[in-house]
């Protein structure tokens, strides 16, 4: 579990953990993750390393004595299973595509979007005619004073 304190800096805001939990991510494999890369990930979010506290070096925390060719490996039974994962979110994602396109080919017969854009027309030229009143009631009452 991860306990999150929200902070705000100056127009930025950044999510902080606290001393006694740790970020840690799933033990894939840290075989392409090396001291190059680290350093280029680091350049690039340099600040967010200083801001949060995060120890530069911190990738090494998880490198083992295990032969890089065998920490780059998963599970064929995990692989498969990220496989079909995704491939039901992609399947999800192009139904409700499907769907909104049905809903709009329905709406669209309907010949619905003059009438839409006149109501907004008629909207912005009520409200620059009040707008105009409340100026003018404003200097007439001035003008009394």
């Amino acid at each position: 579990m991860i306990r999150l304190a929200w902070g705000v800096l100056p127009s930025v805001q950044f999510v902080r953990l606290q001393n006694e939990y740790k970020n840690v991510s799933a033990p894939v494999g840290l075989a392409t993750y090396d001291q190059d890369l680290a350093d280029k990930v680091y350049s690039i979010y340099r600040e967010d390393f200083e801001r949060l506290g995060y120890d530069r070096d911190s990738w090494r925390d998880g490198q083992s004595d295990v032969p890089a060719a065998q920490k780059a490996v998963i599970p064929e039974a995990r692989f498969y299973d990220e496989i079909i994962e995704r491939n039901i979110i992609i399947s999800g994602l192009y139904a409700e595509r499907d769907r909104l396109r049905a809903d709009l080919k329905r709406v669209s017969r309907l010949h619905l979007m003059p009438l839409v854009n006149g109501l907004a027309s008629l909207r912005r030229s009520a409200r620059a005619l009040v707008s105009k009143m409340r100026g003018a009631a404003r200097a007439k009452s001035g003008a009394r004073r």
